[in-house]
């Protein structure tokens, strides 16, 4: 079996309502998946002709342990060409209800921060934005400053006309207000509830990453019949949930990076490891081949008994493009704190070893570590320790913050035109974690040359629209965003 788990954005969700939406998309009306040799499990009926669905069903969601949450279990896929058919559960990591208690001065606070810095640190991206920011700022204050001033009386406007105006104008400017503020407290209040590591915002920060690593934990320890439940993991996110969940990886895999549970009898090495170290040594390459070897190396760890199976991270409108301000204070801080392997890159971050002379991203257990399978492995084969550890092959920890070796990063994004047409949220990640992170433009998708798709235009307000079919040119036609997120997903095998 495999599992999908899907992290919502910023805003006031409510639960299921996000991952109800995506199945639908990636599953439910995927035609590829339905196995038309099988009748449908709900109605009996021939699945053989014309566009049906593929079946799938709530059951308790007994690793969440929320009654407000289910998972969503499906039937067994359409046989794909060197991949068994299996079933898919799909979670859903609800987080919003951590975030509370935020009030606009928190959210002002932000703002000054964003906008009160040198033009050469706004990314080119987003200066649009932030000059559009700054001239509602100035229009706001000038307006204050104007309608506060004393205004000679009008002889033409009667008292009771002032009076009815004036309370009119309030009565607008009170509803007016309580809207925008409502509107901005509950979407850029969680960006600022949760990228702010202030005191206030400490608990907060510390439930969510908590409640999501106990979560991804639970689902890759997960057993079924004396045998562990799900081969795959895929963790989806969107929009700040993206950050959410990059933090939940990070956590989860440096929890894990050592967790090994089963013992091989004999001699044992690491090819896809070490050549995936090799192939990240070079200045170019590509990224077809570093994702085929990152799944070479997950089947290779899974031999040697590791319990990390989390094959794919898909990010869907990420903010981590603009990582210089919602992480760090500029990039040179961001990349500082990629050195220090506090944010992990795809592909990780090299250091030298001195043993095999080479930098690596994996490391030798010490010949004191009991439980290192460094050690057990070389005992098995009867070697010494430096010379085994002297070869590349031999068996290695990946450091703590390797967590891309094996886990594929695919982004999607929409380039964004006129702040409210494509997405001011999203952008290529791979400038800035790692060249080794496939990014794919979607509305508009492009062609192999480059250019948009039978000529499309960015989609207005593409944030919330990732999984969404939006207005089809023809029944039964699938949207290119629709498509890609499907191909990278993989649900047929992968």
């Amino acid at each position: 079996m495999q599992a999908v788990i899907v992290i919502h954005g910023m805003g006031e969700q409510v639960p299921m309502e996000t991952i109800n939406q995506f199945v639908g998309a990636v599953w439910t009306t995927d035609q590829s998946l339905v196995n038309r040799s099988k009748l449908d499990p709900n109605t009996g009926v021939s699945r053989e002709k014309g566009p049906v669905e593929a079946a799938s069903w709530y059951k308790p969601d007994d690793v969440n342990r929320s009654y407000e949450l289910k998972r969503i279990t499906t039937e067994q896929n359409q046989p794909n060409e060197g991949f068994k058919p299996q079933r898919t559960d799909f979670y859903e990591y609800y987080w919003a209800h951590h975030i509370s208690g935020m009030t606009l001065k928190n959210v002002l606070q932000w703002l000054k921060y964003l906008l009160f810095r040198p033009l050469s640190r706004v990314p080119k991206d987003v200066r649009l934005t932030w000059w559009v920011l700054w001239i509602f700022v100035i229009s706001a204050a000038f307006l204050t400053i104007f309608f506060s001033l004393p205004l000679e009386p009008d002889p033409a406007v009667p008292p009771v006309g002032k009076a009815a105006l004036g309370l009119l104008g309030s009565l607008a400017l009170m509803i007016a207000g309580g809207f925008l503020t409502g509107k901005v407290i509950s979407h850029f209040g969680d960006v600022v509830r949760y990228v702010s590591p202030k005191p206030e915002n400490i608990d907060a920060r510390q439930k969510i990453r908590q409640g999501g690593v106990s979560l991804l934990e639970e689902i890759l320890r997960k057993q079924h019949r004396g045998k562990t439940r799900y081969d795959r993991v895929i963790v989806v996110a969107h929009s700040l949930g993206t950050i959410v969940a990059y933090d939940i990886l990070t956590q989860a895999f440096a929890n894990m990076h050592r967790d090994y549970n089963a013992v091989k009898e004999g001699a044992v090495a690491e090819p896809q490891r070490a050549e995936l170290e090799k192939m990240s040594r070079t200045k170019n390459f590509n990224v077809d081949d570093y994702q085929e070897l990152q799944t070479r190396l997950q089947a290779e760890m899974r031999e040697q008994g590791h319990m990390w199976r989390v094959s794919d991270f898909i990010t869907l409108g990420s903010p981590l493009t603009h990582a210089e301000f919602l992480l760090e204070k500029d990039m040179e801080s961001v990349e500082r704190a990629q050195e220090m392997r506090i944010f992990p890159t795809c592909p990780p971050k090299l250091e030298y070893d001195l043993k095999t002379k080479s930098r690596r991203f994996s490391f030798s257990g010490s010949s004191s570590d009991k439980e290192s399978p460094f050690n057990r492995f070389i005992k098995a084969e009867n070697l010494e320790q430096t010379e085994a550890a002297a070869d590349p092959n031999s068996p290695a920890y990946l450091h703590h913050a390797a967590l891309f070796a094996s886990t594929r990063w695919t982004n999607l994004f929409s380039p964004s035109r006129f702040i409210l047409w494509g997405d001011q949220v999203s952008g290529p990640l791979a400038p800035v974690f790692g060249k080794g992170i496939r990014d794919i433009q979607v509305m508009p998708g492009l062609d192999a040359a480059g250019k948009p798709i039978d000529g499309a235009k960015p989609t207005f307000l593409a944030h919330v629209k990732y999984w969404s079919f939006g207005k089809v040119k023809q029944k039964g036609s699938v949207p290119h965003h629709i498509e890609t997120l499907r191909r990278v997903m993989k649900l047929g095998g992968g």
